[in-house]
């Protein structure tokens, strides 16, 4: 992996492990001694404990079996300071199930201090989105105050912890929001907006507020949430002439074009997939990347070709440029996934990507999907990027298998707080 959060965040977990080893060597006495009392809890705090020192994943995993019987202000402290904050995904994954669970007021309190508090945004992120299953009024109040993070990862995960809670009294408060806030952050509140009213208002404070002073303002609670598919399909005339990308909101927005054999399948409209996806991508960059915005564009067949390194500005000479690299590709290949998603989440900048394929991995440094969801997963921790996947599906491909591809997209996008829509 060569994404540098990853990196430091490593460091940081070896520098807490040797903190702990030093203090295990000076005390000179094991960690379950406690006025010569040992107890179930203090066995099980102890071996997790030097799991951790001794970065055994397993044995800090069979630790974490033996937590869920115990519910106590301890308990929070040690799966905050060690588990959730744990390089290992499935360590940190365990851990924060385990916070979620916790019904003590003392042990629920502990989160809380640590999500509005705590030194590190990670911990704030991580404890705000545990927080939002607590279902409580200081949970409530602590997430709106998160609203207010410097931090726009924890702000995005207390927008999604109020929209958990279904009480109408949210939806005021996340309208006052819009006018706060920009860019990507507008699509998680809009989205959170019309989850809880199922109104289809786009991100705008203006629409929205004269909205709930109309009509929001006299409901008593909240529609029933919609149940089934969230996700979108779409015939190819429709998808056009709504635009393939539909409304972009983010500001700092990476495209994945997949550019293998199979797009060059025909169509009932005019032109093959490639052709129709490269015009549908050079209309967005000509109507909605505007001068506060930031882009790149990323083509992925047998190997991956990005237009610039990173994001650049969406001034005039810029987007000429990128509608010039998007003119110049061709289709043809296999479909590296792998490559184009690491390629995007190198760029510290990125917090949208949309990818449109019409095939499952097959070349590249990763193809079996469900490692590259994993990966994409670690990548992702603490980034807040959205996913966004189009399976672009018109004509007939041969030897395509549509309903491999459309899961693997599927699962993509909902792992990644993004939307799939399905264009055949």
């Amino acid at each position: 992996m060569r994404v540098s959060d990853l990196g430091s965040e490593k460091r940081n977990f070896n520098l807490r492990r040797l903190v702990l080893l030093v203090s295990l060597l000076v005390l000179g006495q094991p960690l379950s001694s406690y006025g010569g009392r040992i107890d179930g809890w203090e066995t099980t705090r102890d071996q997790f404990r030097r799991a951790v020192v001794e970065n055994d994943a397993n044995a800090a995993l069979e630790a974490l079996e033996n937590f869920s019987i115990y519910d106590r202000e301890e308990v929070a402290r040690i799966l905050i300071d060690y588990g959730i904050n744990h390089v290992d995904l499935e360590i940190y994954r365990e851990s924060e199930q385990l916070l979620m669970k916790l019904k003590e007021s003392a042990s629920q309190a502990t989160v809380i201090e640590a999500a509005n508090d705590h030194r590190s945004w990670q911990i704030r992120a991580d404890c705000a989105r545990i927080v939002s299953h607590y279902q409580t009024e200081e949970s409530f109040r602590t997430l709106v105050e998160l609203l207010k993070d410097k931090n726009w990862v924890v702000r995005v995960e207390a927008i999604r912890g109020l929209g958990q809670t279904r009480e109408l009294r949210v939806v005021p408060i996340l309208i006052a929001r819009l006018q706060k806030e920009k860019g990507r952050i507008l699509e998680d509140l809009s989205e959170t907006l019309q989850q809880l009213t199922l109104e289809k208002i786009p991100a705008d404070h203006r629409r929205w507020k004269v909205w709930w002073d109309t009509d929001g303002v006299n409901l008593k609670r909240l529609p029933d949430p919609q149940v089934g598919e969230q996700n979108e399909r779409k015939s190819l005339g429709t998808a056009v002439k709504q635009g393939l990308y539909g409304t972009i909101v983010s500001e700092r927005v990476a495209f994945l074009l997949d550019t293998s054999g199979s797009m060059t399948a025909g169509t009932d409209l005019e032109g093959t997939r490639f052709e129709i996806a490269t015009r549908e991508l050079i209309r967005v960059l000509e109507s909605q990347i505007g001068p506060k915005s930031y882009f790149n564009v990323i083509s992925f067949a047998d190997a991956v070709e990005s237009f610039r390194p990173q994001l650049v500005k969406g001034k005039g000479g810029s987007i000429r440029k990128g509608i010039e690299f998007v003119k110049l590709l061709s289709a043809g290949g296999e479909t590296n996934v792998y490559d184009a998603l690491e390629m995007a989440f190198e760029d510290q900048r990125v917090d949208t990507i949309y990818l449109l394929s019409d095939g499952s991995p097959t070349v590249g440094q990763e193809t079996i999907p469900t490692l590259i969801l994993r990966q994409a997963q670690e990548w992702n921790r603490y980034r807040g990027v959205k996913i966004h996947c189009i399976g672009f599906f018109p004509g007939d491909a041969r030897n395509q298998d549509k309903a491999a591809c459309r899961t693997f997209l599927v699962k993509l996008a909902g792992e990644n707080r993004g939307r799939y829509t399905e264009i055949d």
